[in-house]
């Protein structure tokens, strides 16, 4: 069954001119109208930016993360990786959905993989168990941060611990959810 199309309202705002300029530069190299750049923008706004302001977001690039992971020990990345995992997704998925449970988790999850840029996120659900597939280019200590981070998140967000397995760039998650 097809979604129904969300409802639209014509609003008109004023911008300078040399923001037009950008905007349809950066549409054209999308492949995108002006007005799909636009709502593809404040839609970003709305689901991230303006939420993420409140939790004290800062952007670093995925070299700079990438250094900051490998500069610490493994004691350091596991520490680090359960500290936040356990607090961080738990905050958010609260603040953002106001419940916890798998599908604010899954919800929680979708954010991060289009706006944080993390990971790449593959979910796959069966009758009861979820498998999670993270990938990411970032090496091997990496995958051990965030395999910490991830247990705790599922832990504090699902209530089970999963089982997980990593790779050199890949982090796999494997947990049943409890019943409802």
């Amino acid at each position: 069954m097809a979604r129904p199309k969300p409802k639209t309202v014509l609003r008109s705002i004023r911008i300078p001119s040399r923001l037009e300029d950008v905007l349809r530069a950066d549409a054209e190299a999308r492949g995108l109208s002006v007005n799909a750049l636009v709502s593809s923008i404040l839609t970003r706004y709305a689901e991230w930016d303006r939420f993420a302001d409140k939790f004290g977001f800062v952007t670093i690039t995925r070299n700079g993360f990438r250094a900051l992971v490998e500069g610490m020990d493994d004691e350091g990345r596991e520490r680090v990786g359960r500290e936040t995992g356990s607090q961080n997704p738990r905050e958010m998925t609260l603040f953002w959905y106001k419940k916890l449970g798998l599908d604010a988790f899954l919800d929680y999850l979708s954010l991060i993989r289009r706006y944080a840029k993390w990971s790449e996120f593959e979910v796959q659900r069966d009758e009861r168990r979820v498998t999670i597939q993270m990938q990411h280019h970032w090496g091997p200590k990496a995958s051990n941060f965030q395999r910490f981070f991830m247990e705790e998140a599922v832990r504090g967000i699902v209530g089970v611990v999963p089982e997980c397995e990593v790779g050199r760039d890949s982090v796999l998650l494997r947990f049943t959810p409890p019943e409802r």
